[in-house]
């Protein structure tokens, strides 16, 4: 889905906002997405991809639900936008999910996809984990502080 206006609330302005996916593992009260559907989908990359090529944005701000419980279908996205010469700029919005800590291969997945990425925005809400856990009613309780500092 394509959300034809100013993202404002990340900082981010005049982007082309890709709902990149439906499913997150959170159930934030504060969300733009707070009605907490649970399914992935079917993202279509290709069709996301052409809506980017088709608008005249320059900036682009990927966000979910939760963008990085599909880390392959975002790099093929992020890779393929990239090598669109009209986009200058790319931000994907996460709170970090429980699933890029499984294993060394998830976490270099999203290390490449933060290598063609201009900016990751991160929504931690309290430096004590568990706190910010109960803060997104979080469904997969990790400590997403730690996750970020793995990706220092």
């Amino acid at each position: 889905m394509i959300n034809w206006k100013c993202n404002s609330c990340d900082g981010i302005y005049e982007s082309l906002d890709i709902r990149f996916t439906k499913a997150c593992d959170n159930n934030c009260s504060f969300c733009i997405e707070k009605f907490g559907i649970k399914s992935l989908g079917k993202t279509d990359v290709a069709a996301l991809a052409k809506s980017v090529f088709d608008s005249d944005f320059k900036n682009i701000l990927i966000v979910g639900g939760e963008p990085l419980l599909d880390l392959q279908k975002l790099y093929q996205f992020v890779h393929l936008v990239r090598s669109y010469t009209k986009v200058k700029k790319i931000y994907v919005t996460t709170s970090l999910p429980i699933s890029i800590d499984i294993n060394l291969d998830t976490k270099n997945l999203l290390i490449d996809i933060i290598k063609l990425i201009d900016g990751l925005n991160v929504s931690l809400q309290h430096y004590d984990s568990r706190i910010n856990n109960v803060v997104l009613h979080a469904s997969s309780k990790h400590d997403r502080l730690e996750t970020l500092f793995m990706l220092t």
